[in-house]
């Protein structure tokens, strides 16, 4: 997916000499390379601090580059950031058509792949005609930042020394030389950041940040500020984007420097106050997870003083980054949900909330894993679990479940008549509902087999191009076993298929059963033609479509459709990861906005929705289906099955005055769900007059938070189609 970062340049020569590196190495090995590449790219690509910052983390994502996700995966051209006369690009750009890793990947994947989905390497959001998509990029990866800490740079660098004085294996002693080397080059961008802030005027805060990088070459973090500052500075020369469970990896500092007095806790606030705006002006708005609570820490008394400290951060400013999600459980710290409920009621859309008393044994049957590994599951970017520092997740397949519907009820055409699946019928020649159930089972299956070879495909040609060296270097097992993440090192090597349309294509089926199967109100045939014709002349059809049965208010016929259709695609594409070389390939029921991108493209479904309209967010309702209240939503949501994949995100809209003026019942709901099976939720607070408000003049409304799906965003930002469909969902309270 693009991020929503601009086109950063640093022009022809920078680019000549990355390539002129890449073609060096080339003739080498892949680590070599890898070294030589890294070599041009850092300091370079580094952002000076401001006399504002008390924290360095930013960086440039060129026109040529190295990278897991942004700018492209892996070595990547961007052509768009291109300036100058053309001609003097040409010669690069052919090259990097061929040797960019995503183009390699693209040209390596299995005949059925190609056959089946079109695939997106360019940047953008794919093939939104289609049903199905590949994608390229290494997402979600989760760095060991307890490890960082504890060990600093020196300690990295002993443990790969002293791995390298006993290895006996060529490729193992080539990996650890070239993660030798990138703690070497950590330890140089730290001293450039140190150079860069000693020209800024001398200030307090100058010679404090330029004392903590200097520092931070000589020794681990023995301070807040330090730690923050290691783990800001890895993250941004690995470009890994997702911070996991800081509070274990910081609130040791956090209390160390608070206890002492070294430290006040408005001091704390100012530094998390730069280091999140930081995060806010570089990274995409569906990265950047910081996650706090949950079973499975060490030392919960210091991981929930820096919780406090974060969900406190996160009230003092208007932002829509960092994602800050709590995990939280029976018997953990009840200040810290408390928290968090106020903190939403204050309009912020964070923490996200995330109900581990469900999700920890969901996430170690869904993963296949024990409950101690379990424990240590976090979401990223959108809602993907990963297990911390030890999996890999990467959604690099996407399906869109309405348009497989759409593709079965008419001869694998969508209904505009374009073949994109197998012709296994229409509706007019199903007999029986479980004959159309069958049709549309196999087209999505048709669809993720092909998803899964692609997933590991991706995964086997990026692990022999990109070692990904000082990533490896903090993720578990891949010292001890002598290679890097995707080429041996990662203890689970994983993959999500993105699912769109979940809900309403299950509405669509609950209507079809109940008025053309069940009661036989109409004939298959007219239901056909209304859907080929957008409901237009069928409009009295269109409305007892509407007024079937929806997932979202508690009702049971609705509802168990949507636990078939999630139940389905959810162990199929488990099923699917037996035909490659994955630990696991599991579903994850998110929302990007690709419900609004994806439904202008989709064609009229059987739940009353009309060709364009959005589809419903993640695991929600459909807007305006939801007529039964909160209490009736929250009961849906809540029996979705949740260990059969790997997130899915609830969406609940609370009009702004219900938790200031019913701040007992607000939270005595959300109590009520969790007991039930809730396994998460994401809310808005705001109320319908100052969102049309802020249509108007948006120069007013800065600072109204949305949740869009599974990333937040200042509604004025958003484009005029997501701002309608937020605007569409039932508003409660």
């Amino acid at each position: 997916m693009a991020t929503n970062r601009p086109l950063d340049v640093l022009g022809l020569e920078y680019a000549l000499n990355f390539t002129r590196a890449y073609q060096e190495g080339s003739r080498h090995n892949a680590y070599l390379r890898e070294q030589l590449c890294e070599d041009v790219q850092f300091p370079a690509v580094l952002v000076s601090p401001r006399a504002t910052d008390w924290l360095c983390g930013k960086r440039l994502y060129p026109e040529v580059g190295y990278s897991p996700q942004y700018g492209g995966m892996g070595y990547y051209f961007n052509s768009a950031a291109c300036s100058g006369p053309q001609e003097h690009w040409n010669e690069l750009r052919d090259f990097w058509d061929k040797e960019a890793t995503a183009a390699q990947c693209w040209r390596e994947f299995p005949a059925l792949v190609r056959e089946r989905l079109p695939l997106q390497y360019g940047g953008g959001n794919g093939d939104l005609s289609s049903p199905g998509y590949a994608l390229f990029r290494i997402a979600g990866l989760q760095l060991d930042y307890g490890k960082l800490v504890n060990l600093g740079v020196p300690g990295l660098e002993e443990l790969v020394t002293t791995a390298l004085e006993k290895t006996r294996d060529d490729e193992g002693r080539q990996f650890l030389e070239a993660t030798l080397a990138s703690v070497k080059r950590l330890s140089r961008c730290l001293l450039h950041w140190r150079a860069e802030a000693a020209k800024l005027p001398e200030t307090p805060r100058s010679l404090r940040l330029q004392e903590v990088l200097q520092g931070l070459t000589e020794h681990a973090p023995q301070s807040f500020h330090e730690g923050l500052q290691l783990v800001l500075g890895v993250q941004t020369i690995t470009g890994t984007i997702n911070f996991g469970r800081l509070d274990i990896a910081l609130g040791p500092l956090l209390c160390q420097d608070l206890d002492s007095g070294s430290l006040l806790w408005s001091e704390a606030l100012e530094l998390m106050q730069n280091f999140y705006t930081i995060l806010e002006e570089e990274i995409a708005h569906w990265d950047a997870r910081i996650i706090v609570g949950g079973k499975g820490r060490a030392n919960e008394a210091s991981a929930d003083r820096f919780a406090l400290l974060a969900i406190e951060t996160t009230d003092s400013l208007s932002l829509p980054l960092p994602q800050l999600t709590l995990r939280f459980y029976q018997g953990q710290n009840p200040e810290l949900l408390t928290k968090a409920y106020d903190v939403i009621g204050h309009g912020k859309t964070f923490p996200m909330l995330y109900n581990d008393d469900v999700n920890v044994p969901a996430a170690a049957k869904a993963f296949g894993v024990d409950q101690a590994t379990a424990e240590q599951y976090i979401p990223f970017g959108c809602g993907e679990y990963i297990i911390d520092h030890q999996s890999c997740g990467t959604p690099n397949f996407i399906i869109n479940l309405q348009m497989a519907l759409e593709l079965a009820l008419n001869h694998g055409k969508n209904l505009a008549g374009r073949a994109m699946a197998p012709d296994l019928g229409c509706l007019e020649k199903y007999s029986s509902f479980e004959e159309l159930w069958q049709v549309y089972t196999k087209t999505t299956e048709w669809l993720v087999n092909a998803g899964a070879l692609g997933q590991g495909s991706i995964y086997q040609t990026t692990g022999r191009e990109c070692p990904f060296s000082l990533i490896s270097l903090l993720y578990d097992d891949c010292v001890a076993r002598q290679r890097p993440l995707l080429r041996g090192g990662i203890r689970y090597l994983g993959g999500t298929n993105e699912t769109y349309g979940n809900n309403n294509t299950a509405d669509s089926l609950t209507a079809l059963n109940e008025l053309v199967y069940k009661f036989k109100k109409y004939s298959r045939g007219d239901v056909l033609a209304a859907l080929r014709a957008d409901w237009v002349g069928f409009e009295a059809m269109r409305e007892d479509f509407k007024n079937a049965p929806k997932y979202g208010n508690d009702e049971d016929l609705a509802d168990s459709m949507v636990q078939k259709v999630d139940n389905h695609i959810c162990l199929e594409t488990q099923a699917a990861a037996r035909q490659t070389n994955l630990h696991h390939f599991l579903v994850v029921i998110i929302n990007n906005n690709h419900n609004t991108l994806w439904g202008k493209t989709t064609g009229a479904s059987a739940d009353g929705r009309r060709y364009g309209e959005p589809m419903a967010p993640g695991n929600s309702a459909s807007a305006g289906s939801d007529k039964n209240g909160l209490t009736a939503l929250l009961n849906s949501q809540a029996k979705v099955d949740p260990s059969v994949h790997a997130g899915a995100v609830q969406n609940v809209k609370l009009s702004s005055s219900f938790p200031q003026k019913n701040r007992d019942l607000y939270h005595a709901l959300f109590a009520g769900y969790w007991k039930q099976g809730g396994a998460q939720t994401m809310v808005t607070v705001t109320n319908r007059k100052d969102l049309m408000a802020a249509l108007e003049h948006p120069e007013n409304y800065a600072n109204l938070l949305v949740r869009v799906g599974g990333f937040s965003a200042r509604f004025i930002d958003l484009d005029k189609a997501t701002q309608q469909e937020i605007l569409s969902r039932t508003e409660h309270g």
